[in-house]
């Protein structure tokens, strides 16, 4: 594709279990490009949660979701300097969950995909957290995740200990 070496298409927004596990018996590092609509911010949460397991860093270049292509019709539409300027200017793991967090923050389902999002958050190594929070903090979003988790901890722990 367009110059690249290794390329796959996984038919769809999201590396599923699968294929996580055949890549990182060869490699460690994917970049996976997405469109930048609902579905493939989803994809990126999904991709990231199963791919933690398989130790795969992974990197995303994201289709501007006003472009109206999906990945491949971009690529075709395009031309290659478009591509690679988005291929140059990838998001981290961290801070494209941070943009799929702020992005879907809207979305009527947004509490259910929440806690899986800060659940992938956790288990990002710290610069890749750091990453999350920079973009949040650009979207005006504000979140204390450690502080929170430690409130419900306390809450968690004031309600047993108030049944004993």
């Amino acid at each position: 594709m367009m110059g690249f070496k290794n390329v796959i298409g996984v038919g769809g927004a999201m590396f599923n279990l699968a294929q996580c596990r055949y890549i990182a018996d060869t490699h460690h590092h994917v970049i996976h490009v997405v469109d930048g609509d609902l579905a493939g911010l989803k994809g990126i949460v999904q991709t990231l949660e199963n791919a933690l397991e398989f130790g795969l860093k992974f990197e995303f270049v994201i289709i501007p979701s006003e472009s109206g292509d999906d990945p491949d019709d971009y690529r075709r539409n395009k031309n290659h300097d478009d591509f690679h300027r988005l291929y140059a200017n990838r998001l981290s793991a961290g801070s494209a969950l941070g943009l799929a967090y702020a992005k879907l923050s809207s979305e009527a389902k947004f509490p259910d995909m929440a806690g899986k999002i800060l659940s992938v958050r956790a288990s990002l190594p710290p610069g890749e957290r750091q990453n999350f929070d920079v973009v949040l903090r650009q979207f005006g979003i504000a979140l204390q995740v450690e502080k929170e988790a430690i409130d419900d901890l306390s809450k968690l722990l004031c309600y047993f200990s108030l049944e004993e």
